[in-house]
């Protein structure tokens, strides 16, 4: 949204400030006339909508996306968990095989 709002300002900014719109850029904007003006308009009213048809179209691909990484992050929780658990296992293991070896000498 702020970037939106920035730009419209630059735009602006670029057409209407004299120097810079009609001697570097070659600019006219007090001369569109109303016929620019709705041209305009209707230029910012279509690409919100072509826009916002666009995330209703690829609505189903960024959930399948983000089900793909939550089954991912999933599986990998799950052997991170069996990987510690196997770790700790051999740790207690290990203990209880220093507890023995004491008592045999």
């Amino acid at each position: 949204q702020k970037a939106i709002f920035f730009a419209q300002v630059a735009l602006y900014c670029a057409v209407f400030i004299p120097g810079l719109s009609d001697t570097i850029l070659r600019l006219f904007g007090k001369e569109i006339g109303w016929e620019g003006w709705v041209a305009a308009f209707f230029g910012a009213v279509g690409t919100l909508v072509l826009c916002e048809l666009y995330k209703c179209a690829c609505k189903g691909q960024v959930r399948r996306a983000e089900e793909k990484v939550a089954e991912q992050l999933r599986l990998a929780e799950e052997e991170r968990e069996k990987l510690a658990q196997e770790r700790q296992a051999s740790m207690i293991a290990a203990r209880k095989a220093k507890q023995v070896e004491p008592q045999k000498a």
